[in-house]
This record gives structure tokens, sequence and C-alpha cells, in this order.
């Protein structure tokens, strides 16, 4: 069987277009953390990012939320060795509601304006909204 009889067949088609141009790439990135300026020792932990901007947005965002001094940030090929091959605890959050850490890149805000809690699940929000509504 020739190989135009095959495509044709099987309706493979040339195209301009491949699956993978639809891929999108997300790279593992490591920031450098400090919970306590006064102690020299800082953390380290990695997350996943599609790019610089949206790493400096999670990074950013997790150091607003758990007052901590961002050292540093880069893509973790770019650390060097040995610390490129090391696996590093994921950049996690802690539940407002249940104190549980959790790594969900997007956390559940309260919904109140004032209110600058984040939560691990919409059963720790409910929660929190009927302790504010018994309290208020």
């Amino acid at each position: 069987m020739k190989l135009d009889n095959y495509r044709e067949r099987r309706k493979i088609y040339d195209n301009d277009e491949s699956n993978e141009d639809h891929l999108v790439i997300y790279e593992k990135w490591v920031v450098a953390l400090q919970n306590n300026p006064e102690n020299r020792k800082f953390s380290l932990k990695e997350f996943y990012s599609q790019g610089y901007y949206e790493a400096y947005d999670i990074v950013m965002t997790y150091a607003e939320r758990t007052h901590a001094t961002v050292l540093w940030f880069k893509e973790k090929r770019g650390v060097g060795y040995p610390e490129c091959n090391v696996n590093f605890p994921k950049l996690e959050f802690v539940c407002t509601y249940c104190n549980r850490e959790f790594a969900d890149p997007d956390p559940i805000p309260c919904t109140n304006e004032t209110c600058l809690s984040y939560f691990c699940s919409k059963y720790c929000l409910q929660q929190h909204q009927v302790l504010r509504k018994v309290h208020h």
C-alpha cells in the first residue's frame, strides 16, 4: 500500500498546526522564603508556573498571605547543581478555617470584601461564613 493511499484511507492529512501547539507548558520554579528576618534561615519551596509573570504573581500572593519575605525565585533548571535534582516541599497555603496546609495554587477567598481569609474547600468557606454571621 502506498503512503498516499494509507493517509487517505486513515484520513491523515498534513496540517500546518500540530497538536503540540495547543499544549500549555508548566515549568517547575523554586522560591527562597524567609519567615523571620532576624533569623537568617530561609526555606526553599517549589511550584509550577507557565512563565515569569505568573510565577511572580504566585510568589507575591503567597508572601502577602503568609507574611514571608521573598529572597529570590527562579526556574528550577536555573538553580544549579545539586539543588536542581532535589525535590523541595510544595508551596502551600494554610486554610483559615481548618488550619490544614494545602498546595492548591488558587485558594478559595472569602466572599466578604473586608475579610482576607482563604480556604482549602467550599465546605470550609461555608463554615467560616456561618461563624461570621454568628459573631456579627
